[in-house]
């Protein structure tokens, strides 16, 4: 039996991630959406620490930490309770004891390839975990770890892929000519 904490997760995240490049030629993006953000960022850190890069990274509705995420938006109660003074020690401290921090924010120091921030725009309290994860990556050397973009996105249920609203406002594919441009120069650097 396995626990189900961040480490463990990150795990099969860079498994998959190295399975899928041994069986393709073309570029490799990781693409996370809320939790899933803060795992792609955790496993792209690591990665990097083993000497691989992804050719981008998009991070859709990311968050700075699970503890704000309680605090800011996820949990109706967790607003009101995130102001207490004892919120660090009763959920942010168990979170990071028990595995379970996904602290974006942390880890988004350590990509080395051009990041893409999606903001569907829930409300205020999400857009602001949004902010800060996007300026956490901008303290990073965009010259060396490749550049930030953020865009707003209103996509309908169900609209990811149908063409119609990311394809034609171009936010993937400006993005990934963003990351060629990335890639290339990095290789001539080598």
């Amino acid at each position: 039996m396995f626990d189900l904490v961040e480490d463990g997760l990150v795990d099969d995240a860079v498994h998959i991630y190295r399975w899928v490049l041994n069986r393709t030629k073309g570029d490799v993006y990781v693409w996370g959406d809320q939790l899933g953000a803060a795992i792609a960022t955790h496993a792209v850190a690591r990665l990097r620490n083993e000497g691989v890069v992804p050719t981008g990274l998009i991070l859709e509705n990311p968050f700075t930490s699970l503890s704000d995420w309680i605090g800011y938006w996820y949990w109706p109660l967790g607003r009101i309770f995130s102001w207490m003074p004892w919120y660090d020690a009763f959920v942010t401290e168990p979170l990071i004891e028990n595995g379970l921090s996904f602290n974006t924010s942390s880890y988004i120091r350590n990509v080395d390839c051009p990041i893409l921030v999606l903001n569907a725009g829930y409300d205020k309290g999400w857009s602001k975990l949004i902010d800060k994860v996007s300026e956490a990556a901008a303290d990073r050397d965009a010259v060396s770890q490749g550049s930030v973009s953020v865009k707003d996105v209103y996509w309908s249920s169900g609209g990811y892929y149908d063409g119609d609203s990311t394809y034609k406002n171009g936010e993937i594919s400006d993005f990934v000519a963003e990351c060629s441009i990335f890639k290339q120069n990095e290789s001539v650097k080598h």
